[in-house]
């Protein structure tokens, strides 16, 4: 039957067109001026003077999603049950009112974020519900810098026009973190945007109202300026309102940045069902170009190359470790892999590197013991002081990896994007939602790396001063390689990026 509609002050009414509105939809809180169905039909739309567009299930009346698009290309979606996804610009445009507490969007961002929520929603997808009820969440830590302090501890800093500047560089920084109901699950500090050091989760267990945890982190100043950010978590993983800091220093040191250049590649794993065609030739191009463009814009490049049976867990551990004892803060880390990436199949899967002794990559004791999972690539960036640092993935799936494409997509991009935020650190990825990375002949390396090293050698110059910012790359990505998989192989590929850190330059281009 016909269904007619019409918007009535901040309500939808639908109509046969005979008798009375057989349904009324509310949930607009300012004056409705547009309402029609979308193209297809299984969607009713809705435009609010606040500037929102509602989209609804006209069967049972539902509001599915609600969309602002903001200006300077920034956007912000959400579900009614509190998922969210946007840009960053966007994630700041709103807050959750709860009573009295008004929390930002972007401090629900470990439980509700998730990636592509427009197109998966619209898709018809039945995306489970977060674990914690938007309705009933609990009250936000508190957390505040004692020391240093404009208005307490000054000693080994001067005031100066109300900025701290720091007469040595390494400092002390003293916090509190006040537990307001809903407990304190973990604080953490970020230095200029990167994560520096946490308490990591759960040492408080019980809930007292009205308690306070005092925590001393220690850090080296950088040359320049210094943003501290201390942040606390509740039980809920809900984030506290950020206390932040800033810290002028002057160091005699204004030497190049060193880059620390590691780089995977795995053609051969010990299950032959895994193997990849140009993997390690796409490493080996991605090192090769980072070291001959790379030498005016950095001091020295140090190099960490691991192909195939050398890519294995513990040499990447004893890698790092080399690196640990000797990187800047102001020198730059950049890690590339190229090869296999899964979620493991287990109650809380994590995203792992599959690293060339797995044999089966849905043994989740084998991807524990020999795999590289999220939280060690964040305790790596963790430790690593470098500040400015980008992973690349070009993590690839073949024909003999098809048993467990189910268990990758979604969560992997959430995976990533969590990475991402909580280190303070570029991330690109290859591959997007439930899609092979692709290999070609043609190209003599797979799509991703392929547009990697276009990119690297100009093409994503877009500011044409010679110099290629992570930023400028991954915004080339997101064209290029769209463009070329649907030229090669029929359909696009599109890559992941996730950056929360500093926009920098990684290469010069000749």
């Amino acid at each position: 039957k016909t269904i007619k509609l019409w918007n009535v002050s901040d309500a939808i009414a639908l109509s046969d067109g005979i008798a009375k509105p057989i349904k009324t939809l509310t949930a607009h809180t300012n004056f409705i001026w547009s309402v029609c169905f979308s193209p297809d039909g299984k969607y009713i739309l809705s435009v609010s003077n606040d500037g929102s567009i509602r989209y609804w299930n006209p069967e049972s009346g539902k509001l599915l999603l609600t969309v602002y698009a903001l200006e300077n290309n920034d956007w912000i979606c959400y579900t009614p049950d509190g998922r969210f996804d946007g840009s960053e610009g966007g994630m700041k445009f709103l807050h959750f009112v709860k009573g009295m507490e008004i929390i930002p969007l972007e401090n629900l961002y470990e439980q509700f974020h998730t990636p592509k929520l427009m197109a998966r929603v619209l898709g018809g997808e039945e995306i489970a519900k977060p674990s914690v009820d938007i309705k009933k969440l609990l009250p936000l830590a508190e957390v505040k810098i004692i020391s240093p302090s404009s208005n307490g501890d000054l000693r080994g800093f001067k005031l100066l026009n109300e900025n701290l500047q720091s007469e040595k560089q390494d400092i002390e920084v003293v916090v509190e973190a006040t537990d307001k109901g809903g407990g304190i699950d973990e604080i953490v500090l970020f230095h200029n945007g990167k994560l520096l050091e946490t308490t990591n989760r759960g040492f408080k267990p019980a809930i007292e109202v009205g308690s306070v945890r005092r925590q001393t982190f220690r850090l080296s100043l950088v040359s320049g300026s210094n943003l501290l950010k201390i942040i606390a978590f509740n039980k809920d993983r809900t984030e506290s309102l950020p206390a932040e800091l800033s810290i002028s220093y002057s160091s005699v040191d204004n030497s190049k940045p060193d880059l620390y250049l590691f780089v995977v590649g795995i053609n051969n794993y010990e299950n032959s069902r895994y193997n990849l065609n140009y993997a390690v030739a796409d490493a080996d191009g991605f090192r090769n170009l980072m070291v001959s463009n790379g030498s005016s814009l950095y001091r020295e490049i140090k190099v960490t190359y691991l192909t195939n049976s050398d890519a294995v867990k513990s040499r990447i551990s004893e890698s790092v470790n080399v690196i640990k004892k000797s990187a800047r803060k102001q020198d730059v880390f950049i890690f590339y892999y190229a090869g296999h990436g899964v979620m493991s199949v287990e109650e809380k899967p994590l995203y792992y590197l599959v690293l060339q002794n797995i044999t089966q990559m849905t043994s989740v004791s084998q991807l524990q013991n020999s795999g590289l999972s999220a939280s060690e690539l964040k305790k790596i960036s963790q430790d690593i002081l470098c500040q400015k640092q980008v992973f690349i993935l070009d993590a690839c799936q073949s024909a003999g990896a098809v048993e467990v494409l189910a268990a990758r997509g979604a969560a992997e991009e959430q995976a990533i994007a969590q990475l991402a935020r909580s280190t303070g650190t570029y991330w690109l990825m290859a591959s997007n939602v439930d899609q092979f990375a692709a290999e070609f002949a043609q190209l003599g390396h797979g799509i991703f790396t392929y547009c990697l090293l276009e990119g690297l050698s100009g093409k994503a110059d877009g500011q044409k001063d010679k110099r290629v910012t992570i930023n400028e790359l991954s915004s080339y990505l997101n064209i290029s390689v769209p463009e070329l998989s649907k030229k090669h192989k029929g359909n696009a590929q599109y890559p992941n990026s996730f950056g929360y850190g500093q926009d920098f330059p990684i290469i010069m281009t000749k």
